[in-house]
């Protein structure tokens, strides 16, 4: 937005766009170095990419059609920078470029049942149906799948284990924020957006299996139910790294294994969110074997 203001162009927006890929470089730096120092020894990071802010409502409608289309291409070429470093360093990142994209496109976003509008707002009069706030920030609901893309992040390379915010309890809360009542089209029970596809990480599948063990220890789960998950995915690990060779089809099998113990203990032993979250993340790393 200041960019705009200020009328930065062409070039000159690809300097900023390098000179904030340094500024964050130099906070990771910063935070590993105090980690490093803290009686865990690490710090989990997360880095998130950019939004196409040109085509957030106001920007759209007031904004010329080619300064907005130097801003998209300064932004895009931002966002693989930031690729860049979260690939040689490890980090997950979370696609913002996308999330943005993906509530001002042709299809609605629907969530828990409610339709979000992607281009209206009315400044401050939030309104729980929007996906912006404002002129360009995300309303409550955009937030609270935000705050699930980063719980994905979390999970999948840090192995923390956290229970995902259901599509309920993220429309509840934006309507109850706004002192309205639910919305009789909000779908009954407990079901969740799929946000796996908007956070990207270069890890191997081995790394992620080794991460996906590490959330099963962490989700408070019955000792002989974790120990059977964790001993599938172990013979998924074993079988990826058979003496002889890659064995993917033994890795899959073991894989399915899991995700079938996981949906046999849905909503009784293993909570929705919990379960949603591990169905996906073996799915995810099925999807990338070979």
């Amino acid at each position: 937005m200041p960019y705009f203001r200020e009328g930065r162009r062409g070039a000159e927006l690809l300097l900023v766009a390098e000179t904030v890929v340094d500024d964050l470089a130099f906070i990771a730096d910063v935070l590993e170095a105090a980690a490093a120092d803290s009686p865990s020894g690490s710090v989990g990071i997360v880095l998130g990419n950019s939004g196409d802010f040109g085509a957030t409502p106001v920007i759209h409608d007031t904004v010329p059609a080619t300064t907005r289309a130097e801003f998209t291409v300064a932004v895009v070429y931002l966002n693989g920078l930031i690729r860049e470093l979260a690939d040689e360093r490890g980090y997950p990142v979370l696609d913002l470029f996308a999330w943005v994209n993906l509530a001002i496109g042709e299809e609605p976003l629907v969530v828990g049942g409610v339709e979000l509008d992607g281009a209206g707002f009315v400044f401050f009069e939030p309104n729980p149906d929007h996906f912006f706030e404002d002129s360009q920030h995300p309303g409550s609901i955009a937030q609270g799948l935000l705050a699930n893309m980063v719980i994905e992040a979390a999970n999948r390379i840090y192995g923390l284990g956290i229970e995902p915010l259901s599509e309920q309890e993220i429309v509840t809360h934006a309507y109850e924020t706004a002192d309205e009542e639910a919305p009789s089209e909000l779908a009954p029970g407990a079901t969740f957006f799929d946000v796996s596809g908007l956070v990207h990480d270069a890890a191997p599948p081995e790394e992620l299996l080794l991460r996906l063990a590490d959330s099963v220890a962490a989700i408070n789960i019955a000792s002989g139910i974790a120990n059977s998950l964790d001993a599938k995915l172990h013979a998924s690990l074993n079988a990826l790294f058979d003496a002889v060779e890659r064995n993917d089809s033994a890795t899959l099998g073991s894989l399915s294994a899991f995700v079938n113990s996981v949906e046999a203990q849905r909503g009784r032993k293993i909570s929705p969110g919990h379960a949603h979250y591990l169905l996906t993340a073996a799915e995810r790393i099925m999807a990338r074997l070979p």
